[in-house]
């Protein structure tokens, strides 16, 4: 689930009380300028009713049920087919220019994984694992060469390879491309390290994710509504809220005990007064009913 991924961008998320109101600029950046990031702000409330008109949200053949309503996304097959990489995300461009958000999805996948490739360094690698004593495969290196070799045109290609991707995703729509843009924040906004001075932005990106996550799991996905909890523990943007963390918990415990075990619910249940577990109790029943019951 998205919570232990949600944990590594935490201090990203700090944020006050006061920040969760409309966001400071609500119109993103033109698209076509693909070599500058745009406002990750793409106004989604009015955005995601359209394009869920025209478009589904995700591959109902990776829908797994968790109950009536309730469901998370399970995607088993590769980010990237073999082939020329630019090839094929000029082969599906024109649906991603229409709107189809699954589509650009895939291009932020294909992109993803040939960035992976190419800053990963798998020579290095590869020889890394021969002085720790390990035998690694050896047609591993050839293949991952391969793989580089069919990513070398489109990283070669700024307007492809640095686009937007998974913003443009996200904003049309795709579930799985919210649920990732509301952790990686280095392919919405940049690097960590570049983040000095763009206040804005990041409030901007903190706003539109919790926007994000609050829709998909009042739509049922159980990844959105396990981020939601995990927001409200560490204080992401939001005063830290045990009542709502403890409800978002009873929600997961009641779509599946896995999810939440019951030691931890009783241990968010003993820091609570009998008032705010009350509440909780009070909230849960709301959340599940938006989110999981027909």
């Amino acid at each position: 689930m998205l919570v232990a991924a949600i944990a590594t961008t935490l201090w990203l998320w700090r944020g006050n009380s006061d920040d969760v109101g409309p966001p400071s600029n609500p119109q993103a950046a033109a698209f076509s300028n693909a070599a500058a990031r745009p406002n990750p702000v793409p106004s989604p409330a009015t955005t995601q009713h359209l394009q869920a008109a025209r478009f589904p949200a995700y591959d109902p053949s990776m829908r797994k049920a968790v109950g009536p309503k309730a469901y998370s996304i399970q995607r088993e097959t590769a980010w990237r087919v073999p082939g020329d990489a630019r090839q094929q995300v000029l082969a599906l461009k024109r649906q991603s220019d229409a709107g189809e958000g699954l589509v650009s999805y895939e291009i932020e996948l294909i992109v993803r994984d040939c960035r992976n490739l190419i800053n990963g360094n798998p020579e290095e690698a590869w020889q890394a694992l021969q002085r720790a004593g390990m035998r690694p495969d050896p047609n591993r290196l050839s293949r991952l060469e391969i793989g580089l070799g069919e990513c070398a045109a489109l990283s070669q290609d700024p307007t492809l390879y640095d686009a937007p991707w998974l913003a443009r995703a996200a904003e049309q729509g795709s579930v799985e491309a919210q649920l990732l843009y509301s952790i990686d924040i280095e392919a919405v906004i940049g690097p960590a390290s570049t983040l000095t001075g763009r206040d804005d932005e990041l409030q901007a990106w903190r706003q539109t994710s919790l926007r994000y996550l609050h829709s998909l799991a009042d739509g049922g996905n159980v990844d959105a509504l396990s981020a939601l909890a995990s927001v409200y523990d560490n204080g992401f943007n939001v005063a830290r809220d045990p009542v709502a963390v403890h409800a978002y918990s009873q929600v997961l415990s009641r779509l599946d005990p896995r999810y939440i075990d019951e030691t931890t619910l009783a241990r968010e249940r003993r820091a609570l007064a009998p008032e705010q577990q009350q509440k909780a109790a009070d909230q849960a029943d709301a959340i599940y009913k938006r989110c999981c019951s027909l």
